[in-house]
């Protein structure tokens, strides 16, 4: 089984301590030394004890690690073979240990010059030397000065910012001015327009000092004291207005924080009177609830029975018209105007069985059909009012049930009533009395003179009108 190292098997896995020429090796602890002692003992006394002729010392001396301490010799051996091998292997394994030992040291030595001459060797990252891979020295080379990592840069003049003028001392000017108001002077504002010179450049400060004290040596030297109560003044003014300006900011701060409690305040009382509203509110309807008796309750689901049945018909009466007006070809807008055709629809809703749509269909109607009709000679369906209807002309069996689960049921009874509802229903309408009947195929009425008339009967139509 292959071993798995991380190297490849590059390198030979030695799972134990390993001393090139002994160095590095630490004496051994004094119980191995004890029991190493003592085997050399016990082989000893075997190689006494044992025969004199054959024996080999290359066991013996083998066994033993530490080869200086090995030495083996008797004065009770009778047998010169053995005293003469123990005393060659003696004098062989002296001269190794000597060769070793002289090696050892050798190496020592020249490891440890290696080592001093890799740690006086310093990195250098100041970027004097350049190191190349090439080992052969290039044609061009590069060469820096000897101040390239020096930090701080020398600035031989500064910027000249205005015309150069000689600076003028500003103790000698004003000899003869030095009065209380002398140190007053770095406080009074020079104009603004004396900070910039021609060229739009600030004039240092000293320089405009200077100005100042020139400009104030043909008047006499000194400050007028209109100019001292002036810059007080403008002092004073300005620290009344800031004061007046923080009061003015702490007033309305405080008239924000009472603004704020106020809607606070009555924000909180608002939501505490709608809380006691909706629990007063609450503790009513429940009173009223339990107050409320079983004819009361059943009035209530009366009512609302009947307002949910007035909807549907309502709803289903917006059907009704929406699809006699798409057989028309006539929007419900129109259809709802007039009102004759209107109250045909009604009434063959109700029940009618023997009036077609071409019954109920209006003169102008009738023109715009027949008009959009006369190019077209393919034999067309008389229109109806289902859009279910299949190519035979038959209707289903029951399009809208009045009255029957209409509405929610409440009880058993409730359910059992309209059940029986249902059956009685049934049983006494032999035909169709919701909806329109269409004329069949194979019906004729006294109205139809000419046999093959256009598909929605316009002649019936107009005598149909005139009859009314």
């Amino acid at each position: 089984m292959s071993n798995f190292s991380e190297d490849g098997g590059a390198f030979a896995e030695c799972f134990f301590a390993q001393y090139p020429l002994g160095m590095g090796r630490k004496p051994l602890p004094p119980v191995v030394m004890e029991k190493i002692a003592g085997r050399r003992d016990v082989r000893a006394t075997d190689a006494i004890a044992g025969p004199t002729h054959g024996i080999s010392s290359r066991p013996l001396f083998a066994a033993v690690p530490n080869t200086e301490a090995l030495i083996v010799a008797s004065s009770d051996l009778s047998a010169g073979g053995v005293s003469t091998l123990s005393a060659k292997g003696s004098v062989v394994q002296d001269s190794d240990a000597d060769a070793l030992a002289e090696t050892t040291e050798k190496t020592k030595e020249a490891l440890e010059e290696v080592l001093r001459g890799r740690q006086a060797q310093k990195e250098d990252f100041s970027g004097r030397n350049i190191r190349r891979a090439p080992k052969t020295k290039p044609g061009l080379e590069i060469v820096l000065p000897g101040d390239v990592g020096v930090t701080g840069v020398y600035d031989p003049a500064s910027i000249v910012r205005s015309p150069t003028r000689a600076k003028k001392d500003g103790g000698n000017s004003g000899e003869g001015s030095s009065s209380s108001s002398s140190a007053n002077v770095a406080a009074v504002p020079f104009s603004i327009g004396n900070w910039k010179n021609k060229r739009k450049l600030i004039i240092p400060l000293e320089q405009r000092l200077a100005q100042q004290a020139d400009t104030q040596a043909g008047s006499g030297g000194g400050i007028s004291e209109q100019v001292m109560n002036l810059a007080v003044a403008v002092q004073q003014a300005r620290k009344e207005v800031e004061a007046e300006q923080a009061a003015r900011e702490k007033a309305r701060q405080e008239e924000e924080e009472r603004r704020q409690a106020e809607r606070e305040a009555e924000a909180t009382q608002r939501a505490r009177e709608l809380l006691e509203k909706a629990a007063s509110s609450m503790m009513q309807t429940s009173t009223e609830r339990r107050k409320e008796s079983r004819e009361e309750r059943l009035d209530r689901i009366r009512l609302e029975r009947e307002l949910r049945e007035r909807e549907r018909q309502q709803e289903v009466r917006q059907r009704r018209l929406a699809k006699a007006a798409a057989r028309l070809g006539i929007t419900v807008e129109a259809l709802e105007a007039d009102k004759d055709l209107l109250k045909t629809v009604d009434e063959a809703a109700a029940g009618g069985h023997g009036v077609t749509v071409t019954d109920y269909a209006t003169p102008s109607s009738s023109s715009y059909l027949g008009a959009k009709q006369e190019g077209s000679s393919l034999e067309q369906k008389p229109p109806s009012l289902y859009a279910d209807d299949e190519e035979d002309g038959t209707r289903p069996a029951r399009g809208i049930r009045k009255g029957v689960f209409g509405s929610a049921v409440i009880s058993n009874e409730g359910i059992r009533r309209e059940m029986e509802a249902l059956a009685r229903m049934e049983e006494q309408e032999g035909g169709i009395k919701d909806g329109i009947r269409l004329r069949n195929d194979d019906e004729s009425t006294d109205d139809d003179d000419d046999g093959g008339g256009d598909g929605l009967g316009l002649d019936q139509l107009m005598k149909k009108r005139r009859r009314l």
